[in-house]
């Protein structure tokens, strides 16, 4: 089931295509943004770790809870406890505690951080829409002139990934 409707996006965006190819459409934009950003519900993040072993680990999108991390030094492989980790700077950053059951100052070579993402789930409409919108309005010119009436476009491709990254940045209000 996409996030977007097909009368949600046709709200947003004037066009007369049929309700298969504009579902083609907000189909498309939502597997994007899955590849690109992740898929809306639990995500998985295997983090390496270079010398010196930080305190903080930042998984690749903000963490509203922790379901699982397991740390790997060496051939040690260790699950570790809800005591052994903080999240930090809104769920942005996750800390590596030196106290708790498995206590260290800072995180191992390989950390596996399963995690349930905070919602954008607003956000991922408005960039659906945005991404339909585009593929739309899209003629493939790069400028066009009728008399006095001159246009220049922007790359497809580059606006589309510019959208995907506003919403991984965090970018919309």
């Amino acid at each position: 089931m996409s996030l977007a409707t097909i009368a949600e996006v046709r709200n947003h965006v004037e066009t007369d295509l049929v309700d298969i190819a504009l579902q083609q459409l907000i189909d498309d934009a939502e597997l994007e943004i899955d590849v690109r950003i992740g898929e809306v519900d639990e995500q998985i993040d295997e983090i390496e770790n270079e010398e010196p072993f930080p305190s903080l680990i930042f998984p690749s999108r903000k963490v509203s809870s922790v379901t699982s991390i397991i740390e790997e030094i060496g051939d040690d492989i260790t699950t570790l406890e809800d005591d052994d980790f903080r999240l930090r700077q809104g769920g942005a950053a996750i800390e590596r505690l030196s106290t708790g059951t498995n206590p260290r100052s800072t995180w191992g070579e390989i950390i596996t951080v399963e995690y349930e993402p905070i919602d954008d789930t607003a956000r991922r409409k408005r960039v659906i829409i945005d991404l339909v919108k585009l593929a739309v309005n899209y003629n493939a010119l790069d400028s066009e002139r009728i008399g006095d009436y001159s246009a220049t476009s922007k790359k497809y491709e580059d606006e589309r990934a510019a959208l995907i990254n506003r919403l991984a940045s965090g970018g919309f209000a």
